[in-house]
């Protein structure tokens, strides 16, 4: 959903153990080498433990990745296995058929294969994965396998992989047998703070990202003290901070971010819990539904009351869903932005029992008694955004109606995001809605892009969404002031019923010269602009 927002080509925190995003810091590339070397030259087992969400599963994979070509490895994902399944289960990921045999005769039978392979210069390793949920009689079976040997050498090398629990069944009496046996214990502590903002910067940069830090300090130390420094948690916390800062159309995670994201993804417990499932319908649905954001989704101080509606209308073949007796509508909000909604406040009016022009309902969020309210109304979403004056009131042929709603969790429906798609810039060119700086900074861009190759690189500013044209036309001017030597272009894209315009300067062949370029520039630019390449427009 946000990853042309921030230039990836992947999602950068995704759950599932990727080698690719394998963090190296906080000890975790020394554990996997160390790891390598005791499966290589060692004749014991190895123990891993790490609390949940350490990271144990993507080390396991790393390691199974970087052990050599001459090292067979048998991996069991389930280990809640009774002695004879698990001898079973070894059984088929070597390959034997084994049928019903009894344990006996597939203890055997795994033996003369793990001698036979033994014979060809080859080792066989077999990584238990949540091995802290083993029965204690398939413990006990694990510490039988050990003894299977050649007059010099091991025949098979055993990893476990568990949590803190594994440590203390070990230490119980009847474990002893099996502990005695283990001569390499690691452990996957929690990443410290200045950890988890290197983390969080490389897997930004693993998924694509070229620029500079997304994560603010203040938001990576209040990420690193919620997740308590766990990977799993560090993940969750970062992709919703994402998804959170796309909604309000920003590029740097603020804390504000990772509270709504702690949140909704109930690591915290405050005394209203705030979700982002409203931000994920507008974001998603675009403007097929409307949701009204609330003021706590900005950097302001949390708690502050709302101060304004975002209003819009619906297209018309939506409207007559619409019922006056069950008003259930859902829109995609505009991000609250002062600089782009043009807030008139007027008096308090009472209600009429008026019915809602068919095409033309507009939502409102409660406010406190003692407050005037204050609205604003935005163009149709397949239409140019229309440009209206202050205090201006809207048509008298067309009056809103005020309703009092509530966001609904979404459905599977408002969840799936439409493709961007480009605007035809011969299209926008013509449009009047455009001023004059942007139609020259569109015409500049198609000239661009007849020209240069896909590979071309270039340099985005700014990305707009629902932008008033007029605020546009001010953020032109204020880049020709700030880069008088560079051309300023503008491209035009809809994605799904959002209008979006993007800023974007220079012409660079490779992803090093736009690099830096982007670090020349101006500290107001630098800390939000991004490199991208043209076949991103295309």
């Amino acid at each position: 959903m946000y990853l042309d927002h921030y230039g990836l080509r992947e999602a950068p925190f995704r759950l599932t153990p990727l080698t690719d995003f394998f963090f190296t810091g906080a000890q975790r590339g020394a554990t996997v080498d160390a790891l390598v070397y005791a499966v290589l030259h060692d004749e014991g087992i190895v123990k891993v433990s790490g609390e949940v969400g350490a990271g144990k599963t993507m080390v396991c994979r790393v390691l199974i990745e970087r052990l050599p070509d001459s090292v067979d490895t048998v991996y069991l994902a389930n280990p809640s296995l009774a002695p004879d399944d698990l001898l079973i289960a070894i059984a088929a990921e070597l390959g034997l058929s084994l049928g019903s045999e009894r344990s006996g005769a597939v203890l055997g039978a795994v033996q003369e294969d793990l001698v036979r392979r033994h014979a060809e210069g080859r080792r066989v390793v077999v990584l238990i994965d949540e091995a802290h949920a083993m029965p204690a009689a398939s413990l006990e079976q694990i510490r039988l396998l050990s003894n299977l040997e050649t007059g010099r050498h091991k025949l098979m090398q055993l990893v476990l992989f568990g949590q803190p629990e594994l440590d203390t069944l070990l230490a119980t009496r009847d474990m002893r047998p099996l502990k005695d046996r283990i001569t390499h214990h690691f452990r996957l502590s929690p990443l410290a703070p200045d950890e988890v903002a290197a983390y969080l910067d490389f897997r930004m940069h693993a998924a694509g990202y070229r620029g500079p830090a997304v994560f603010s300090p203040a938001a990576a130390r209040q990420i690193a003290r919620i997740a308590a420094g766990l990977t799993r948690r560090v993940n969750v916390l970062a992709d919703k901070s994402l998804l959170a800062a796309f909604s309000q159309n920003r590029h740097v995670i603020a804390p504000s971010h990772v509270t709504v994201a702690a949140e909704d993804a109930e690591y915290t417990s405050p005394p209203q819990r705030r979700t982002l499932w409203p931000l994920i319908a507008a974001a998603a649905a675009g403007a097929a539904v409307a949701v009204v954001v609330p003021r706590w989704l900005n950097d302001a101080p949390l708690g502050t009351p709302p101060t304004a509606s975002i209003a819009t209308q619906l297209p018309a073949n939506i409207a007559p869903a619409v019922g006056a007796s069950a008003p259930v509508v859902a829109a995609a909000a505009k991000p609250v932005n002062e600089s782009a909604v043009a807030i008139t406040p007027t008096p308090p009016k009472p209600a009429t029992p008026q019915s809602p022009a068919p095409a033309d309902v507009a939502i409102a969020t409660p406010r406190p008694a003692n407050e005037t309210p204050a609205r604003t109304t935005m163009p149709p979403p397949t239409a140019a955004p229309v440009v209206r004056k202050e205090n201006t009131p809207p048509p008298a042929a067309d009056p809103p109606v005020t309703l009092t709603m509530v966001a609904e969790r979404p459905t599977a429906a408002m969840m799936t995001a439409a493709p961007v798609q480009a605007v035809e810039p011969a299209a926008e060119s013509a449009s009047p809605a455009f001023g004059p700086l942007a139609q020259a900074a569109l015409a500049d861009q198609a000239a661009w892009m007849a020209s240069a190759p896909d590979t071309q690189w270039f340099i985005q500013l700014h990305t707009n969404t629902n932008l008033d044209y007029s605020d546009l036309e001010r953020q032109l001017e204020a880049a020709r002031n700030a880069l008088p030597s560079e051309q300023i272009r503008i491209y035009s894209a809809q994605l799904g019923d959002r209008h979006r315009v993007g800023v974007i300067t220079g012409s660079y062949a490779t992803e090093q010269d736009a690099l830096a370029a982007l670090r020349a520039l101006p500290p107001g630019y630098r800390d939000n602009a991004y490199v991208r390449q043209a076949r991103r427009l295309r």
